[in-house]
């Protein structure tokens, strides 16, 4: 028992922590339509699907990533306008669309602190606000499995080289320092 717990205080501590994020794009305003089947705004009379929340707020405020990362779209895209798209490097992607303006281009570095655009009305809006999406990158099956065996060789290459020697150290009475340990978790961009 001693040992399985000891084997996942290692497993835990080589996780790095998520940095902190912004819980919503905008500072303030009102949500107005969440992810989910709605009615069409426009009056269709159709249930369609919303893929973000908006968050109403004036035009012209100040609109930030909720995580850092790089900037890969920032222009003009079909209904949602004026759009900003991120990649946060952990396998998702932030959406940020019908921006009255865009604050950044392709290939930009980017943290919460960065006005990425101005809110706006452009692309199909019934008004002022922000749409907010986050999407997960597709991985596929094969990548996965791929992924998830390279991890679990990998961790049983520490624990045998490094945790496996301390403990048996420690039942034979023989204490020590443990050595540290990074193990590096599948980002899921691998081929």
């Amino acid at each position: 028992m001693k040992r399985f717990i000891f084997l996942a205080a290692v497993a835990l501590m080589a996780v790095p922590a998520m940095a902190a994020a912004r819980r919503l794009p905008v500072d303030g305003g009102t949500i107005t339509s969440g992810i989910g089947w709605r009615p069409d705004p426009f009056g269709s009379g159709r249930m369609v699907y919303h893929h973000g929340v908006d968050i109403a707020v004036p035009e012209g405020t100040s609109v930030y990533p909720t995580q850092t990362g790089t900037v890969i779209y920032a222009g003009l895209y079909k209904g949602y306008g004026n759009l900003v798209a991120i990649d946060h490097g952990n396998g998702y992607i932030t959406i940020y669309g019908h921006n009255a303006s865009v604050r950044v281009k392709a290939g930009d570095r980017v943290d919460e602190k960065t006005v990425i655009a101005l809110s706006g009305n452009t692309g199909r809006s019934t008004g002022p606000h922000v749409h907010y999406e986050v999407r997960q990158i597709p991985v596929s099956d094969r990548q996965r499995r791929e992924a998830q065996a390279r991890l679990e060789e990998r961790l049983k290459e520490v624990v045998s080289e490094n945790v496996g020697a301390w403990i048996a150290g420690h039942e034979q009475g023989q204490g020590g320092e443990a050595t540290s340990v990074e193990l590096a978790l599948p980002t899921g961009d691998e081929p």
